[in-house]
């Protein structure tokens, strides 16, 4: 395990920069993470937020309100120094530590909010993870997850050394486990998305992709044939997902 976590910090460190630049792809992740995860209710004033994984930071100030930011407590937390420069930057309030998500010193009971934007299929135990981040959250506070499924990302498929998309009934069997309440659990990113996607692009309407708002419906559409028909054909089957859950 440690030459393996040894061998993520150099993969991430190595690619903070790039992880700073807008891609023509990050509109598949940030509208669902808009749509499904942010919403204010969640996000009291003076709370607490703990970004696991938090990375550069880009993701997080492109679908967080200003409001949002100013009237909580930011903490963002990454394995990569590198990462976390560039979070300061983006977030100069914000308070950061570098450190392993899978092992916090954070009391007990200590965060209203703590979110993770594709991090936790990084660790090398997830459903442990989570279990620490759960008793890490205050009784009423969520956890807002946004993560491919194993099927979108099966061991030993991902760039980095540790990425493995999550299981989703062993994450719900454990969730049971837990003194938590399930919201919300969303599936999006299915093969129809991306195909529509590539026509776009081969047609020559790529420039939707700057005009967030068109690709709001896109998404709903996405999540609703999802779950009409991915029992049955896996071409509209979503592989990645929303959760949110609440500490009971």
């Amino acid at each position: 395990m440690e030459r393996r976590l040894k061998e993520e910090i150099l993969f991430q460190d190595k690619n903070a920069n790039n992880y700073t630049l807008k891609r023509e792809t990050d509109f598949i992740w940030e509208i669902p993470e808009r749509i499904f995860l942010i919403s204010k209710k969640y996000f009291k004033s003076g709370s607490t937020i703990i970004d696991m994984g938090c990375g550069p930071c880009v993701s997080v100030i492109n679908i967080l309100p200003n409001d949002i930011l100013r009237k909580c407590r930011y903490i963002g937390v990454d394995i990569s120094r590198k990462m976390l420069n560039y979070a300061q930057k983006n977030i100069p309030h914000g308070k950061f530590v570098q450190g392993n998500i899978e092992n916090l010193d954070f009391k007990d009971n200590y965060a209203g909010v703590i979110l993770s934007l594709g991090a936790l299929h990084h660790c090398e135990d997830k459903l442990n993870t989570l279990r620490k981040w759960i008793i890490i959250l205050k009784k009423g506070g969520v956890i807002l997850l946004r993560e491919p499924t194993y099927e979108a990302m099966p061991k030993g498929k991902g760039e980095s050394p540790l990425e493995e998309g999550i299981k989703i009934q062993d994450l719900l069997d454990f969730l049971q486990t837990q003194k938590v309440e399930l919201i919300s659990l969303i599936f999006f990113s299915s093969p129809a998305f991306h195909l529509f996607n590539k026509i776009m692009i081969k047609i020559g309407l790529s420039s939707w992709q700057n005009v967030k708002i068109l690709w709001y419906p896109v998404v709903l559409v996405d999540v609703f044939l999802g779950k009409i028909f991915q029992s049955k054909i896996n071409f509209f089957k979503g592989y990645a997902f929303c959760l949110v859950v609440r500490k009971l």
